[in-house]
């Protein structure tokens, strides 16, 4: 993974967790990080969140399908990719700070 993707992962995941603040203003007190998996519908950002799994939930913040403008899910290149776990890794490594930085990091 190069600096360029690891940037993007990090300007999607800020767009999603300021998509959250505005919907759902507590949504990282209601992540357990150590349960958090980005490809199980159950354990991701979405499906803890509005405990509906990911489908639904995309559907009730207004979006369209599989997300990956705002990091909820891995892009179509990233999940097919050779290095499909490390991206995985990055997305959820960067969802855990912007939980921490809710939190006061008491979710890190």
């Amino acid at each position: 993974m190069n600096e360029n993707q690891k940037a993007g992962i990090a300007t999607r995941v800020r767009a999603g967790a300021e998509l959250l603040d505005s919907a759902r203003p507590e949504w990282a007190e209601e992540i357990d990080v150590d349960l958090l998996r980005i490809k199980d519908a159950n354990r991701c950002i979405l499906g803890q969140v509005f405990g509906t799994g990911y489908s639904r939930a995309v559907l009730s913040l207004g979006l369209a399908g599989v997300d990956q403008e705002h990091g909820f899910d891995l892009t179509h290149e990233e999940y097919y990719s050779a290095n499909a776990e490390e991206f995985e890794e990055e997305l959820e490594r960067h969802w855990r700070k912007a939980i921490a930085e809710r939190t006061g990091g008491c979710h890190e």
